[in-house]
This record gives structure tokens, sequence and C-alpha cells, in this order.
């Protein structure tokens, strides 16, 4: 559990640095990336590929 409280911890330095936060709902398209400050949808369907190392996104915005 300490590993993910750790992760939680990052993940919120992260959020806060770029303005990027994970949203999700749980249904097909989910999870997804919001631009905080402009208050919009910037990817769908966030993704981690173990091959590559890597997230990828279905569609992006920018």
């Amino acid at each position: 559990m300490q590993n993910m409280q750790n992760f939680l911890d990052d993940l919120a330095e992260i959020t806060k640095k770029y303005g990027i936060e994970i949203c999700g709902c749980g249904c097909c398209g989910s999870p997804w990336l919001r631009d905080m400050n402009q208050n919009r949808d910037i990817a769908d369907q966030l993704t981690y590929d173990e091959q590559l190392e890597k997230y990828e996104v279905i569609k992006n915005e920018e």
C-alpha cells in the first residue's frame, strides 16, 4: 500500500506541475486527460503500453 501512496503523491505533483489531470468514469473512453487550466478534455483513452514502456492516447486534441 505504501507503493500506491507514493505513486499518488508523485501523481499529485505532476498534475500540479503540468495542469493536466487524469479523469475517468469507468465506461468506454476512460480514462482520459483534461487540461485543468483551460477546463477541457485533451486526450481520450489513456493506456500504458508495457512493451514500449510509455503511455499512449487514442485521440489527442493538442
